[in-house]
């Protein structure tokens, strides 16, 4: 029975070969062959799965970007015009601002006085955004300063009802700085 079933499925085998053969010469060779078609198909797929990839990777973008937007916070607007202190990254998280500043000095003094730009940042940065907002979403300011080997010259915490005093005009720039340097003399 077996030998039977080998035998009927050789000549299938055969009988479909010599057809293919046959029929390739008497097809017009303008008209993709199935096995073509196929082909293009299976090429439409793949790009419709990139297109879908694609998709994917903007979605992921728009998602980094909303995790990226700090409530009330306009980024452009916070430019500190220094050539001794550069922000290098802010961030959001858990009611919590982070700012990464890269310092090109070791003076304190100079490092203060460079300081005093940080007030008039934010002030631009909120009240060009929405300050309410602002203060409701973040608790707390925490900056690290770096220096240029990137290792930490300061981190403080800085309680963001004093950025709140200072932009309503309760305190002074001064008095700001003070508080920043009272919370570097902690550390």
């Amino acid at each position: 029975m077996e030998r039977r079933k080998v035998l009927l499925g050789s000549g299938a085998a055969i009988a479909t070969i010599l057809a293919g053969c046959t029929a390739s010469g008497e097809e017009d060779t303008d008209s993709p062959s199935e096995t073509e078609l196929e082909m293009q198909d299976k090429v439409s797929e793949g790009d419709e799965e990139e297109d879908s990839t694609e998709e994917d990777e903007s979605e992921s973008d728009d998602k980094e970007k909303e995790q990226d937007e700090i409530p009330g916070f306009d980024r452009e607007n916070f430019e500190i015009d220094s050539e001794t202190i550069h922000v290098k990254r802010i961030t959001c998280e858990n009611r919590k601002l982070t700012i990464d500043v890269k310092v090109t000095t070791n003076d304190r003094d100079e490092l203060v006085e460079e300081l005093r730009a940080l007030g008039p940042a934010f002030e631009d940065a909120i009240r060009d955004a929405d300050a309410d907002e602002f203060f409701t979403e973040v608790e707390e300011l925490h900056f690290t300063l770096y220096d240029e080997d990137k290792n930490v010259r300061f981190a403080f915490f800085i309680d963001v009802r004093w950025l709140q005093q200072f932009i309503d005009d309760d305190i002074s720039n001064d008095e700001l700085v003070d508080e920043m340097l009272d919370e570097i003399g902690d550390t």
